[in-house]
């Protein structure tokens, strides 16, 4: 059986059990009462109501308007760390959920390109080892939209722009990587490094799609 402290935290975080609660929800559900009661101590303070004294020369800023700047910062705050503890997204607050749980996990897949070069086929090069080779696309931009993509029946197509774009950049003097034949899309898996010693060295690939230099996108 649930405290009454645990019966009112609970409908705030949305979870029947408080036990799925984390030390995060908490702390941020802390932080919105502290808000909550600076902003009613503010408010019921005989000086926050008493007229003002600015310096010779410069006119007081009306109550009305300290009022609304105080309930804007309430709201800003309170909004943003109400969504920390409810775990939820109503726009414009967020609970900024981006590397907010712990990997516990010790591997990791994702999807990689490589490029086989004319002068050497039988060898192939890692795309993701310099941001050059596709620009404007970078590491992080490029991994997610492959695995958005991975299953789309444009997929194709879209690899052979990623080629094409490699040779123009190339051709433009943007990269020194060597000239390629064939673009290669894998799904690499890893067993997780704590150094990191092994990001370009995964465990094992598996091919997803292949396309040559002069194909039609």
């Amino acid at each position: 059986m649930y405290s009454p402290i645990h019966r009112w935290i609970a409908p705030f975080i949305g979870r029947g059990d408080l036990a799925t609660a984390t030390p995060r929800h908490f702390i941020a559900l802390g932080l919105l009462g502290v808000i909550v009661a600076a902003f009613i101590l503010l408010v019921i303070r005989p000086v926050f109501w008493a007229p003002s004294q600015p310096a010779a020369g410069i006119a007081p800023m009306p109550r009305r308007r300290v009022t609304v700047v105080y309930a804007v910062m309430a709201l800003i705050l309170g909004g943003s760390l109400l969504d920390a503890v409810r775990d939820s997204e109503h726009w414009p607050w967020s609970c900024y959920p981006m590397y907010s749980f712990m990997e516990t996990g010790t591997t990791f897949d994702d999807y990689r390109l490589y490029g086989v070069p004319t002068q050497n086929p039988g060898t192939e090069i890692s795309l993701f080892t310099d941001e050059r080779y596709l620009q404007p696309f970078d590491q992080s931009r490029l991994a997610e939209i492959l695995n958005y993509v991975k299953d789309d029946p444009r997929l194709h197509d879209g690899l052979v722009n990623c080629l094409t774009r490699y040779e123009a950049l190339r051709h433009g003097g943007r990269h020194d990587g060597p000239e390629l034949a064939k673009l290669r899309m894998y799904h690499v898996f890893w067993t997780l490094d704590p150094w990191g010693a092994t990001i370009e060295k995964p465990d094992r690939k598996e091919l997803v799609e292949e396309v040559a230099l002069h194909e039609k996108s």
